[in-house]
């Protein structure tokens, strides 16, 4: 019976023993990347302790370069509403081509009137333009928002760029309706 009992003992520890042994052996796991920070951890400029003439040196180059990207949209503005104008004068329809200009040039005016701080607003007296007239206009008003940026500086929020936009707007809309 001694044996028996001091046989059930060592069997019984040696069951424990394997068992503490299998649970106290650390985890190999493969090597994972480390997570990307969630975007609502990421520190972002203000949550930066940075000096405040540095704060105003990033504001300030954050404020030329939406103003250049205003420039470059005002430019393509331009140059878009130029050339669907010079092609209805030489060839008296519009394209396809000049379509998908005018679906550009209206995305372009939509884009400076949001920066200029305007809201769309329908004109139905631009709605009933010749075509020809309407082309030559939104040519026009075109022209005269470059002329407008070009002669103020980017702290100038300008009126008659809101309405030149608006005028865009309307006149291309109205041109691609004609058209289709």
């Amino acid at each position: 019976m001694k044996w028996k009992l001091l046989w059930a003992s060592l069997l019984i520890l040696s069951v424990l023993l394997s068992l503490s042994a299998q649970t106290s052996r650390p985890v190999t796991r493969q090597s994972q990347p480390p997570a990307e920070t969630p975007p609502e951890h990421r520190a972002s400029d203000q949550d930066i302790e940075l000096p405040a003439e540095m704060r105003a040196r990033l504001a300030i180059e954050r404020a030329e370069g939406e103003h250049r990207r205003f420039v470059n949209d005002v430019n393509k503005l331009e140059e878009l509403s130029t050339e669907v104008a010079k092609n209805y004068r030489e060839k008296n329809s519009i394209s396809t081509e000049d379509l998908k200009k005018l679906g550009s040039i209206e995305k372009l005016a939509r884009k400076v009137l949001s920066h200029a701080g305007g809201s769309a607003v329908e004109d139905e007296e631009l709605r009933s333009l010749p075509l020809p007239e309407a082309v030559e206009r939104m040519s026009a008003a075109a022209a005269s928002i470059k002329k407008n940026l070009m002669a103020e500086t980017r702290h100038v929020v300008s009126a008659t760029v809101i309405g030149y936009s608006n005028e865009i707007i309307n006149l291309a809309q109205m041109i691609r309706r004609v058209k289709k």
